[in-house]
């Protein structure tokens, strides 16, 4: 389809257009724009992302979550009857420590090395406010103590492996 300029309001286009054709519109946008970042309301409340993120924040604006599988049977089912301590290791912008704060009287640590996602990730404890609750750290989680060089996804900012460590002799 084409839309001449002027002959539709940008209230018509949101209104009329599918969701799906409007998610994609709102991310090819962000990008056009050199936008560093979105937000995005879903289940867990509004969640702020990078518009390059294809995998982590377009699921959740696909879908108003992030992983319910893992929160119903992992994160529910730990800390259903009790408190206690989440650690989420690689907790890139919250999508799961957040969610876990808000339905649980727990507390988390969220460990996110990568400095973009650590960002994210803060303003998003912030503006669920969840402050109290999660305590992020910048941070990698490792069994030893050295320096890690991590390789980066351009289009899937939760997927930041470390490079394989060589040790010769």
């Amino acid at each position: 389809a084409i839309v001449v300029r002027d002959s539709i309001q940008p209230e018509d286009l949101a209104n009329n257009l599918p969701t799906k054709n409007l998610r994609d519109l709102l991310f090819a946008i962000s990008r056009k724009l050199q936008m560093s970042s979105v937000r995005i309301r879903g289940q867990y409340g509004d969640i702020e992302g990078s518009p390059h993120d294809e995998v982590i924040l377009r699921s959740y604006a696909t879908t108003g979550s992030w992983s319910p599988r893992f929160q119903s049977e992992i994160i529910d089912r730990s800390f259903r009857n009790s408190g206690g301590c989440f650690i989420d290791v690689g907790a890139n912008i919250g999508l799961t420590a957040i969610p876990a704060a808000k339905n649980h009287p727990i507390r988390c640590i969220a460990l996110e090395p990568d400095p973009v996602n650590f960002n994210f990730l803060q303003r998003n404890i912030q503006s669920n406010n969840l402050a109290e609750k999660i305590k992020a750290i910048n941070l990698a989680a490792y069994d030893r103590r050295t320096a890690l060089d991590f390789e980066l996804s351009p289009n899937n900012l939760g997927d930041h492996p470390p490079r394989p460590i060589i040790v010769t002799g």
